[in-house]
């Protein structure tokens, strides 16, 4: 039920972001925007349905074979490997973020990146379909 809603859930968004209409001239706005504060982003962080989803697929996947371990240590090893993993990959992702605010300056080409990245999105699904 997990792998399904999850499914179903990233098919929307996917959905949701290749049909979203972006205004290139209302991005001018966002320059003027306050990013978040450490505690809000941990709050929001907490409350995307994303994290709780891979949290939840890496427990179920590699819980089970788990032997030995106790809960502690499981947690304390899942969440190293977390870590380890998204800080890297945050810290890309929002480089190629400010990198790419440059280029992506017209509504067609951000309409081209949205659409891209729908894409890639439901790309990503196939191995979850698939196994």
């Amino acid at each position: 039920m997990l792998k399904w809603g999850g499914v179903v859930y990233l098919a929307w968004l996917a959905f949701k972001i290749a049909t979203s209409r972006p205004d290139a001239a209302s991005q001018g706005d966002a320059d003027s925007a306050q990013p978040l504060t450490f505690i809000q982003a941990i709050f929001f962080q907490a409350l995307n349905p994303k994290v709780w989803l891979g949290g939840a697929s890496g427990i179920l996947a590699y819980g089970a074979v788990s032997e030995g371990w106790s809960a502690l240590a499981m947690s304390v090893a899942f969440a190293l490997v977390f870590a380890s993993v998204s800080m890297p990959c945050g810290a890309s992702w929002a480089l190629m973020g400010a990198s790419a605010r440059h280029v992506l300056r017209s509504n067609r080409s951000l309409r081209l990146f949205n659409i891209a990245m729908a894409i890639l999105l439901l790309a990503s699904l196939v191995p979850v379909v698939l196994n």
